[in-house]
């Protein structure tokens, strides 16, 4: 007799160990049950490709039908940052080696409005930040006479995502107090990038900077330069060293925008400083004070040979 032994059909699996069944998992009606020595310990659901489309698009024509009305107000910035520079902060690391390039516009990811050596002229903002301080922060901040964009989680993704740390959606108080211009996410994760903003809600690719970049890219600046967007542990306000080590997700995310912004600006060139999970991905430039860091870096680009 086999000591371990599986059985298998189209609906169940089973385990024995010494004749004895150990485990079971049983699927019926898209749901799947799972048994050790007979006692459920869990259940999910097996949803067919069909009927999670099918979801999608019942989840997703709210914001769809209401995208036209919210968003209307975005087509002033159409080609308004055509040829102009742009450059986006994230919390990376990095961005304590960056000064500020002159006659830049400058957008703020998150929390990074507290880089006191920029006065910013965008902020964008999302709901799962709203529980810790970031959300007051840029309520008032004022920077360059800065315009902020809160970017709303639709209820579906929230409710998978409200169990994180700080998650919770912003207060209205906040958007009235601020002054802040919404903007609606599609309720399906890395269904499409948005290219008429007026009248489209943003694509959801589960990042601050993704919905900033989509915006950005409608504005059609001659450049946009990613400043603190290392995709690596740690944040340039924290002084605590971590280790470097690149988000692998993300980084698919970031070679699909890639792609996107390629075909579809193909005019815009788009440089990455001080890059490290970037790193080949976009145009590499390094500043200074970084390469004084980090001297073997000294035979690439820097920005002051961009500048010149």
């Amino acid at each position: 007799m086999k000591i371990i032994k599986v059985k298998k059909d189209e609906n169940s699996k089973r385990i024995y160990f010494c004749g004895i069944e150990i485990y079971k998992q049983k699927t019926c009606n898209f749901k799947t049950k799972h048994y050790f020595l007979g006692v459920k310990y869990s259940e999910s659901y097996e949803i067919n490709p069909i009927i999670k489309e099918l979801e999608d698009i019942k989840y997703n024509l709210p914001i769809q039908v209401q995208a036209p009305i919210v968003h209307a107000y975005l087509q002033k910035y159409r080609n308004c940052n055509q040829d102009k520079d742009v450059v986006i902060v994230a919390c990376g690391p990095t961005v304590n080696y960056y000064n500020p390039i002159s006659n830049a516009k400058h957008l703020s990811i998150n929390r990074a409005v507290v880089f006191d050596k920029i006065e910013f002229d965008y902020a964008f903002l999302t709901d799962n930040f709203s529980t810790n301080d970031t959300n007051i922060l840029v309520d008032n901040y004022i920077g360059n006479d800065c315009e902020k964009f809160y970017c709303l989680i639709p209820e579906r993704r929230f409710k998978q995502i409200k169990h994180l740390t700080n998650c919770a959606q912003i207060p209205m108080y906040n958007y009235l107090n601020s002054q802040a211009n919404i903007l609606l996410l599609e309720d399906v994760v890395s269904h499409k990038w948005a290219r008429e903003l007026s009248f489209e809600p943003l694509g959801d690719f589960e990042g601050t900077v993704f919905s900033a970049l989509q915006f950005l890219l409608y504005t059609h600046p001659r450049k946009i330069y990613l400043v603190g967007c290392d995709e690596t542990q740690g944040y340039f306000y924290d002084n605590d060293k971590q280790e470097v080590k690149v988000n692998d997700y993300s980084l698919n995310i970031w070679k699909s925008f890639k792609k996107f912004a390629d075909y579809e600006y193909p005019d815009v060139e788009i440089v990455s400083l001080n890059p490290i999970g970037l790193k080949g991905l976009f145009n590499d430039m390094y500043t200074e004070a970084y390469i004084n860091e980090y001297p073997e870096l000294s035979g690439e680009n820097t920005l002051k040979e961009l500048r010149d």
